[in-house]
């Protein structure tokens, strides 16, 4: 081989290893799914937000009986509606997996890439209708 070609030749491998090596980058980028999420909520703390309401209702300086059971009776009731949506909501809202805060007490180390977000203010606030 003349100098010339040698030249073409180890030109056009390296041509053909950076072209090779940006495919490379571009589709781990595309294929490679991103870190998890993990959505956590602690649902005790959100039923507490709630019986926090009926209690201060209940002991409020109103003292309409039937008017304090009627707000009870609908304090009872979006409750127990919206908790039962939450499942579908968060999720929604997050794009993540979403789990009951007691469910998840450690990661280990080589979940490093996994992000865990607390979701519980934003179900207390979906709950009380912010």
């Amino acid at each position: 081989m003349s100098m010339t070609r040698k030249n073409i030749f180890i030109g056009s491998v390296i041509g053909a290893v950076i072209i090779l090596t940006m495919a490379a980058i571009v589709l781990s980028k595309i294929l490679l799914p991103s870190p998890l999420k993990i959505g956590v909520i602690d649902l005790a703390r959100v039923v507490k937000d709630q019986q926090d309401h009926y209690i201060a209702l209940k002991t409020g300086p109103d003292k309409d009986l039937k008017e304090i059971q009627e707000k009870a009776q609908k304090i009872i009731n979006d409750t127990s509606q919206k908790l039962n949506q939450l499942d579908t909501w968060l999720p929604q809202q997050c794009g993540c997996l979403v789990l009951n805060k007691t469910a998840v007490i450690a990661l280990p180390p080589a979940a490093a890439k996994v992000k865990v977000l607390d979701l519980t203010p934003i179900a207390i606030d979906y709950i009380n209708g912010k």
